[in-house]
């Protein structure tokens, strides 16, 4: 079975996901550091998820929401008010059978590279569907940071049952690499430190503090093994 297929399997219980998840938050506050304010952009949300990355977009965008799984994709337009709805699109599709009839100014994909079949086919398709002068907002985790080992040795013996699949592991290297070949360019790059193990002994609130600390502080940020790219075309 595809990766791609039990990924949906995974999502489609949303609180996998979704269930007091600080990283989403970090996640959203970094986006809005890198792209500032948009208007009059047509925007693709991949594994949008419940919508709270880009939804703050909506007011002066198209937005085009996709996630393989359309439990998700309720979520997401049960989040948008009625008024919004006209701004946006949903797609309960996988990336890479989407044919989009347009080129998108700016394309979100954020949680994502670790659950498809192919992380190069990933990138082409994200590099494909975007204007020659829009941007790609990209998060993947580095494999060879120690955060990184802590967690897969954590996921291997303690949540393999979860996922019941192998996530994909790409190395900066091999990162840099895929987007050398696909004549992406990195404009800017954001790293941060993920929820670890350790990170059970907080509240909610202390987390997110962390979190945000784990980025701010340029020294934390730099052992940080979560990265998020925003890419132009060469």
């Amino acid at each position: 079975m595809k990766r791609s297929v039990k990924s949906k399997e995974y999502f489609d219980n949303t609180e996998n996901y979704l269930g007091s998840n600080p990283i989403i938050t970090l996640r959203k506050t970094i986006i809005r550091d890198l792209i500032g304010e948009q208007k009059n952009k047509q925007i693709l949300d991949v594994g949008c998820g419940n919508g709270e990355l880009t939804s703050d977009f909506i007011f002066n965008n198209h937005i085009t929401f996709l996630d393989i799984s359309q439990k998700m994709l309720d979520l997401t337009k049960k989040n948008i008010s009625n008024d919004n709805l006209i701004n946006t699109e949903f797609e309960n599709i996988d990336i890479s059978l989407f044919k989009p009839d347009r080129k998108f100014d700016l394309v979100i994909c954020v949680g994502v590279l670790a659950h498809v079949d192919s992380v190069s086919d990933l990138i082409s398709k994200l590099n494909e569907i975007t204007s020659e002068n829009g941007r790609i907002i990209l998060q993947f985790t580095a494999n060879e940071k120690l955060l990184s080992r802590i967690n897969l040795i954590r996921y291997k013996y303690f949540s393999r049952d979860q996922y019941k699949y192998d996530v994909n592991k790409v190395s900066s290297s091999k990162m840099d690499s895929l987007l050398n070949s696909a004549g992406l360019k990195i404009i800017k790059k954001i790293s941060y430190s993920p929820v670890s193990p350790f990170f059970s002994f907080f509240n909610y609130q202390k987390k997110i503090q962390l979190l945000e600390l784990s980025y701010k502080n340029h020294f934390l940020s730099y052992f940080g093994s979560e990265s998020i790219l925003l890419l132009s075309k060469s």
